[in-house]
């Protein structure tokens, strides 16, 4: 586990370096600042105080999880962010969503020797994807002991007094 969260975190500075100076030999300015957009040309960049302007702006600001608020014991979940700043490997887990991102982590931590469970509220994982290639990755990891519950939601997550997490669906 540790061994792969070193190689995780060193490929992805690796790719950042790639594509910044992808971006940086292409001529693009960048600028890690927080900002606002003004209106089609240009940008206040908050931190300097100052406007950019420019003929095409793109606003990369990439991507966070959807913390589920309602969900009574949110708080003991963790999002796909904090996945591996796990201290160790869990030996089982439950990944709630049937996006790409859960169907990616469900596989990873399957073939790391978790036991895995997905949990989706539609009728099938991976909603936009051809159904041929949905029905046939659910088949797959189905088969590979992967147990994927669809048309079920988290209903809470509690403690349970062996230190565990127990969680109940509806």
């Amino acid at each position: 586990w540790p061994t792969l969260v070193a190689n995780k975190d060193r490929e992805i500075a690796r790719l950042e370096g790639l594509y910044r100076r992808g971006l940086e030999n292409a001529g693009a300015d960048i600028f890690n600042s927080r900002a606002e957009l003004v209106d089609a040309h240009t940008v206040r960049l908050v931190a300097e105080n100052r406007t950019v302007t420019a003929g095409t702006i793109l606003i990369a600001t990439g991507g966070r999880p959807n913390p589920h608020d309602a969900l009574p014991g949110h708080e003991l979940c963790i999002t796909s962010n904090e996945a591996f700043d796990l201290k160790e490997l869990p030996r089982s887990i439950l990944i709630g969503g049937g996006g790409y991102i859960a169907v990616e982590f469900a596989n990873i931590f399957h073939g790391l020797g978790v036991e895995t469970t997905l949990v989706y509220r539609g009728k099938e994982i991976l909603g936009r994807f051809d159904m041929d290639i949905r029905r046939g990755l659910h088949e797959a990891m189905e088969a590979k002991r992967i147990r994927i519950l669809c048309h079920e939601t988290l209903e809470q997550v509690e403690n349970t007094p062996d230190g565990r997490l127990s969680a109940r669906l509806k």
